[in-house]
């Protein structure tokens, strides 16, 4: 349940990230090479996705689906019908949640792994999606760019 009144505190906050950003690219040339600007427009955008629980119930069944049925990692049933924007309802799961594994230990490490699988397969499986930080060529890249190291610093223009 999300508690009360935290989108405007959220939105307030995001404000004030966006002045401090906007404050720190007029006055320091080095933050506007850096993009702060877009930097925390991106960060908002994200942030306020997570408080629609519409989009979160979304993304766990997408999640559920995506994870191989052989894996040994549960996902929480949603209750759509019980769930709103601010609300989600979930099944009850009595186990350890994951940040009470012992850090490094084999069931920590096969948990990690569980995760990257399901959230590469996801990524993997959708056309158009990409690895944060990564961007699309519109065209193949330049053959002096060598394999693996393809690069796009000019999406305006294409790969280099």
């Amino acid at each position: 349940m999300q508690r009360p009144g935290i989108e405007a505190v959220v939105r307030s906050d995001l404000n004030l990230l966006q002045l401090a950003a906007q404050v720190l690219e007029a006055s320091i040339d080095e933050m506007k090479l850096l993009g702060v600007v877009s930097i925390v427009e991106e960060f908002e955008r994200g942030l306020l996705q997570e408080l629609d629980f519409h989009q979160e119930l979304s993304n766990l069944l997408e999640f559920q689906r995506n994870l191989d049925s052989s894996r040994k990692v549960t996902v929480l049933r949603p209750y759509p019908e019980l769930s709103s924007r601010t609300v989600l309802t979930m099944q009850f799961f009595d186990g350890r949640p994951i940040r009470k594994l012992t850090p490094r230990s084999p069931e920590a490490q096969a948990v990690v792994n569980e995760i990257l699988h399901a959230s590469f397969h996801r990524t993997l499986r959708q056309p158009g999606k990409r690895l944060p930080g990564l961007q699309q060529c519109p065209r193949p890249p330049h053959a002096g760019s060598g394999p693996g190291r393809a690069t796009c610093p000019d999406p305006a223009t294409g790969c280099n």
